[in-house]
């Protein structure tokens, strides 16, 4: 018991003070999350992915309770699945994929703040969802705005307070919104729009806490 104790202990040191890492540790853990949804895919088991991503809700809840994973950690566990399962454009994975953006809505969204806030969020994701319609025509649209999405998303999950990035700019939901609009009115645009916009928010996932902790000694904009 404390043999765990201390390995706890340790595992809380590294996150406060080795980045690197920690940032390595992340990853690693992303890894094998996305290679367990692809194996479960791979042999028509949703259901099994489904699960997994249930379980990674729930510890995902704990752990940013008790500091140990960021906002942007989570991320990193849910989105490579979301991109599987949007590639894999089958019946089954569609209901799959609004399963799991909806179980990383649950385990990001701070639902319980104010009224207020709520009608901020609700404005802010509508504005968001606007300008993606409008951008969906052209492909350098599309990654400026995914671009514009993922820096702010990383920093604000950097220097705001912890849960802010996935209230106001949540990208669950506005994946969510997306798949149902494409759905509906049977676009492809949105589609490749989606495609594009989670290959951004991924690259920015892995590499935008890197990008915004080498620069921060040299940009005082880029500070807490």
């Amino acid at each position: 018991m404390e043999f765990l104790l201390h390995i706890i202990k340790y595992m809380f040191y590294i996150h406060d003070n080795v980045f690197w890492l920690k940032e390595l540790s992340t990853t690693v853990q992303s890894i094998v999350i996305f290679l367990l949804a692809w194996r479960y895919l791979s042999r028509g088991r949703t259901d099994q992915l489904i699960f997994l991503m249930t379980c990674v809700c729930f510890v995902g809840i704990f752990a940013l309770f008790f500091g140990y994973w960021s906002d942007n950690d989570i991320f990193k566990f849910f989105l490579p699945s979301c991109l599987l399962l949007h590639l894999y454009q089958k019946r089954d994975n569609k209901f799959a994929l609004f399963a799991v953006l909806i179980i990383y809505i649950y385990s990001s969204y701070e639902y319980y703040r104010g009224f207020n806030a709520i009608l901020t969020s609700i404005a802010s994701h509508f504005f968001i969802v606007v300008c993606i319609i409008v951008a969906k025509e052209e492909i350098f649209a599309t990654i400026f705005v995914s671009a514009i999405i993922g820096i702010l998303i990383n920093y604000v999950g950097c220097y705001g307070p912890s849960g802010t990035n996935d209230f106001y700019i949540n990208s669950g939901i506005i994946g969510l919104s997306i798949k149902g609009i494409a759905l509906y009115t049977k676009n492809n645009k949105y589609d490749t729009f989606l495609t594009l916009f989670w290959v951004t928010l991924l690259w920015f996932a892995y590499f935008g806490s890197w990008i915004f902790y080498l620069t921060e000694p040299i940009c005082p904009l880029f500070s807490a």
